[in-house]
């Protein structure tokens, strides 16, 4: 504390026990301009540490986001691989499908004539058998 400030407290009523122990008390907790300074540059130590550490973290984000990119590309790619071997395999299914299909038709068809047919020999070795009127 200055010689004046001390002055100006004495006038304003203050005892000089009283000064001194303002004075102690502003020499050991008030903080001086060094201090000021000190504290300004740790402060501004810390501000360009976390200014690094942001821009990391940016570059990380974006590591990260090519990545996740690159997988959602392979991921789609093959997404339209299996559609496409689900899409070939229905078109195999419903050819063979049709296949039996037609099968059955020919086996119904084949089966329906040889019983007219067989029915037809029925009916003629009945009527040979038959004695003529």
């Amino acid at each position: 504390m200055g010689a004046s400030a001390v002055l100006k407290l004495q006038k304003a009523g203050f005892s000089i026990e009283q000064v001194e122990a303002l004075a102690d008390f502003m020499d050991t907790q008030a903080a001086s301009k060094a201090d000021l300074e000190a504290a300004e540059h740790r402060l501004e130590t810390k501000v360009l540490e976390v200014k690094l550490e942001v821009s990391e973290v940016r570059n990380d984000v974006a590591l990260l986001s090519a990545r996740v990119d690159s997988m959602a590309a392979r991921i789609e790619q093959q997404g339209a691989t299996l559609a496409e071997r689900i899409e070939r395999r229905h078109a195999e299914s419903d050819a063979k499908i049709q296949g039996v299909k037609n099968d059955l038709i020919k086996y119904v068809i084949a089966t329906g004539a040889a019983s007219v047919l067989a029915i037809i020999g029925a009916v003629v070795m009945i009527l040979r058998a038959l004695p003529p009127h």
